[in-house]
């Protein structure tokens, strides 16, 4: 583990594996790796797919892997795709990935997730229109409404917890966008997207979500 000089500790045993990997010459498109100190377990639905370029990184001993391009500039709980700018207002902007550690304990979600299945389970407290990046702060700033549903489904964190998730199409003046949700009752973290407006960037976002590594993780 190392820190850098904004506080962040990231993990670098992946990036060290994978460095070896290349200098050594190793031809392979990716390595099933995992961000914290333990072995991906036997119950986890995917292994942690590693590209060049993708960096570990912790927030609060929750381990994942930031797809290449990825930051964290804003805050450590804010992790932004690559083109978001920060620099335009003073929220973490609608596009970036926010981790959300006692999300239940705080009356975000409820404390088994079902809150996901709702028409409106989208709504957060930065759930607002794209564009809200760009206004100043005594602009209005516009709320989405939901054009539809796109489900529910589960899979098992790296660490071996159940992870639910859940997106939705909203709108906005017309323009549509994805919503998405991920929640991990076991260890109440949640993960949340307001808005997905570039959707090269969108496989990113499920990335990050499956990397999930709570092995070192307390609550």
């Amino acid at each position: 583990m190392t820190e850098d000089a904004g506080g962040r500790r990231r993990s670098v045993a992946g990036l060290v594996v994978l460095g070896t990997l290349l200098a050594t010459g190793c031809a392979t498109p990716h390595l099933d790796t995992l961000p914290g100190l333990a072995h991906p377990v036997a119950s986890a639905s995917d292994g942690i797919r590693v590209d060049e370029g993708d960096q570990a990184y912790s927030y609060r001993n929750i381990h994942l892997v930031l797809p290449k391009g990825w930051t964290t500039d804003f805050s450590d709980d804010c992790l932004m795709p690559p083109g978001a700018d920060a620099g335009r207002t003073d929220t973490c902007p609608p596009t970036a990935l926010h981790i959300t550690p006692r999300a239940a304990k705080y009356g975000q979600i409820d404390p088994k997730g079902k809150e996901l299945s709702r028409r409106d389970g989208w709504k957060r407290p930065w759930s607002v229109c794209p564009d809200a990046a760009t206004k100043g702060g005594d602009e209005p700033r516009g709320e989405p409404e939901t054009v539809a549903e796109l489900g529910r489904r589960s899979f098992t964190a790296v660490s071996g917890e159940r992870v639910e998730s859940a997106a939705w199409i909203l709108r906005c003046d017309g323009v549509r966008f994805d919503s998405r949700i991920w929640y991990v009752p076991e260890v109440d973290v949640e993960l949340s997207v307001a808005a997905i407006t570039d959707m090269e960037h969108s496989d990113g976002y499920d990335a990050i979500a499956r990397s999930l590594d709570f092995s070192r993780y307390q609550n």
